[in-house]
């Protein structure tokens, strides 16, 4: 998905359709926004790995 996604903006700039400081704009604003996101997405799973790591240790014991 990604590839047709770069491929078709790559032709798309090509053709004169996007203007090179827009498009370098565009794509910091979407780095930081990905940079963004990851960070919540490891924040997230360090906590779920943080609350499950006592109960698979109970479950071990158990058994």
């Amino acid at each position: 998905m990604g590839f047709y996604f770069f491929t078709s903006l790559s032709v798309f700039f090509l053709c004169g359709l996007y203007r090179e400081m827009r498009l370098a704009t565009g794509a910091v604003i979407t780095a930081y926004v990905a940079g963004f996101l990851a960070i919540i997405g490891i924040a997230m799973y360090a906590v779920a790995i943080k609350r499950l790591t006592p109960l698979v240790g109970l479950m071990l014991w158990q058994s």
